[in-house]
């Protein structure tokens, strides 16, 4: 009887939620040119999606999310992506994730045993950010009907709330009932090499290459575990690997370039990153930005650095390391004509600010600031502070003290702290 109550209570809840996204849907359907750029998903399994007359998809065959690519009267363009091709949808056949739950919630209120409606909810309170709702959706479907996909979907859930013990024993109970799912064993790899446990999460990309040898994505993922176990060579033949296969996938040139630059191949960063940035969505490319300036300082062009933290600023206004960074070489650049004491000293405060003043490289850039508009106290102040977090942080980093001293003997002298200009330039490579 409590059993009862409780699904009772669940299915409630879920009709009170559907309802008060209503009026959410409203606003959609009143400007669907906020369709374009959105994610949307199929109002049935057996709606049609058409290249002219061709049929090239129905609602149960395409994959998630479907993203809309531009709205024409009655029609709506989505990309397919089993199929690689663009086709065309009816407006009413499609709904936005406001739209969905509550055309969905009764359905599967009705019959949880709808793995089509349940698994249309579940996404559409996922991209609403709603991840405990979708987890309980999953859940209420899995008690109706155990299955291998729904058991997978939860694990991904339960991997966005960064709750990857949760995950594996989801991947885990879907794999025994599908061995064979080589997107379970990718999901469960991811999630091994989020807990750290490389070792495993290589061999489950293994065993997805050894099905599937063709997949880009597994190649990315295990480089990045060789990556992190520090096997450069094999992760850079992973990454290549990847970009062979899929030339578009942005991850793939960013993770390599971490490499090359890391390697002294300056050069070969600057390229990887310069093309991931193309195929970068701008709204995820501040790091890329922050990355490709640190190589534009490596060559020696501190206005093309200068820029890139810009960006990456633009990109996401509370990236500190770019405000770091900027502060940085606006302090201590060795081509006085980027030097500005006073922005240096803005942005090194912001930079520690939204640091919560925890990072010693970024009270190390204070003090290089404070020391650029003469304030040589607050210097050794803020340079001391750097040394004494950074022993806490990290004990017997040498080059870090290295540098410390460095800077404390310019400081104590009443001089600014200058960058040595770097050994490889760019103009060197040029015939």
């Amino acid at each position: 009887m409590q059993r009862r109550n409780q699904k009772s209570t669940w299915c409630l809840t879920l009709l009170a939620a559907a309802l008060t996204m209503a009026w959410a849907a409203e606003i959609v359907r009143a400007n669907d040119k906020s369709l374009v750029g959105k994610n949307v998903y199929p109002r049935s399994p057996s709606i049609l999606v058409k290249r002219g007359t061709e049929t090239i998809a129905t609602g149960a065959g395409l994959s998630f999310p479907v993203v809309v690519r531009q709205q024409a009267e009655d029609f709506v363009t989505i990309w397919v992506n089993k199929s690689k091709q663009e086709g065309q949808v009816l407006r009413q056949d499609i709904l936005t994730a406001s739209e969905a739950i509550p055309v969905f919630t009764p359905q599967f209120v009705k019959n949880p045993k709808d793995l089509y409606t349940a698994f249309m909810l579940s996404l559409a309170w996922e991209d609403t950010g709603n991840l405990d709702q979708a987890i309980g959706i999953v859940s209420q479907a899995l008690e109706s009907q155990p299955h291998a996909v729904f058991y997978n979907r939860r694990g991904n859930l339960w991997q966005r709330k960064r709750a990857y013990w949760q995950a594996i024993q989801d991947y885990n109970a879907s794999l025994r009932l599908d061995p064979t799912s080589t997107s379970c064993l990718f999901n469960r790899g991811l999630a091994y090499s989020h807990q750290g446990t490389n070792d495993l999460a290589i061999a489950d990309f293994n065993a997805v290459l050894k099905a599937s040898p063709l997949n880009a994505s597994a190649f990315v993922a295990r480089g990045a575990c060789w990556k992190s176990k520090g096997v450069e060579d094999r992760a850079l033949s992973d990454f290549t690997m990847a970009i062979i296969l899929n030339p578009d996938e942005p991850l793939a040139y960013q993770e390599r370039a971490h490499l090359w630059y890391k390697k002294g191949q300056n050069i070969k960063a600057l390229a990887d990153y310069t093309e991931a940035l193309r195929l970068q969505h701008k709204s995820n490319n501040s790091t890329t930005y922050l990355n490709r300036g640190l190589v534009w300082v490596k060559l020696g062009l501190y206005g093309l650095a200068l820029s890139d933290f810009d960006h990456a600023i633009r990109s996401d206004s509370r990236n500190a390391t770019a405000y770091n960074n900027r502060g940085w070489i606006r302090a201590t650049c060795p081509d006085k004509s980027y030097r500005n004491g006073k922005l240096a000293l803005a942005d090194a405060r912001l930079a520690c600010e939204l640091a919560d003043w925890n990072s010693p490289h970024h009270l190390s850039t204070l003090g290089e600031a404070s020391a650029e508009v003469g304030d040589f106290a607050s210097a050794i102040h803020w340079q001391n502070r750097a040394s004494q977090l950074q022993q806490k942080l990290q004990p017997g980093d040498a080059e870090f003290e290295t540098g410390s001293k460095a800077r404390l003997d310019c400081y104590k002298a009443g001089k600014p702290f200058r960058e040595a200009r770097p050994t490889e330039m760019i103009g060197k490579l040029t015939p």
